[in-house]
């Protein structure tokens, strides 16, 4: 019996190297995530019922996003927002920083947009509110069309709907309301910082 049980403890002990050399099984590791992109957008706005004229003027916005999504910041002016109303000129430039949320889809954006700014009043015998608080949600579509590594032209179309209605009065009579909602089209250049 003896040699018999020296044999198989033998076999054992040479089993045990086996054993211990096996490599377990890789456990699966989470797929990388996608990093982050830096934007910088420099785009010229008109708008129409932004003020009693049609305006035009400068939007500059950054934006953080990944796959499918971005946040951002803007600031925009509105000038030459001046039109002839009953009893004179009124002039109300406009301007607004705005926060916004992004979907992405290819070249394709909807950005839900919420801006906060001033509105100044003037002109041939206004009277009233000099200035007024302007917010307003809205709602962009963009588009982009890549023209080298990391620039890209860009076009956007966007509808306000301002919240505080500021009226411009000439001799006692309102000449010109905040409408219910405004649009914006703007055209630019989009690059890309990291």
């Amino acid at each position: 019996a003896w040699p018999y049980d020296d044999r198989r403890a033998a076999d054992r002990e040479e089993e045990r190297p086996l054993i211990a050399r096996l490599d377990p099984e890789p456990t699966p590791s989470a797929a990388p995530a996608a990093p982050l992109r830096g934007e910088l957008g420099v785009y010229a706005v008109g708008g129409a019922a932004l003020a009693p004229g049609v305006t035009l003027g400068p939007r500059v916005e950054v934006a953080v996003g990944g796959d499918g999504w971005s946040l951002g910041a803007a600031a925009s002016l509105h000038l030459l927002g001046a039109g002839d109303v009953p009893g004179g000129r009124v002039a109300a430039p406009l301007g607004a920083g705005e926060l916004h949320g992004c979907l992405r889809l290819g070249p394709w954006s909807t950005c839900a947009v919420l801006a906060i700014g001033t509105q100044r009043f003037g002109g041939d015998g206004v009277t009233g509110t000099a200035s007024a608080l302007w917010v307003a949600p809205g709602l962009r579509l963009g588009g982009r069309l890549p023209v080298s590594p990391g620039v890209a032209l860009a076009a956007t179309v966007e509808g306000a709907f301002p919240v505080t209605r500021a009226r411009a009065r000439v001799s006692g009579e309102t000449v010109w309301e905040t409408p219910a909602a405004a649009l914006a089209l703007g055209l630019g250049v989009v690059f890309t910082l990291w």
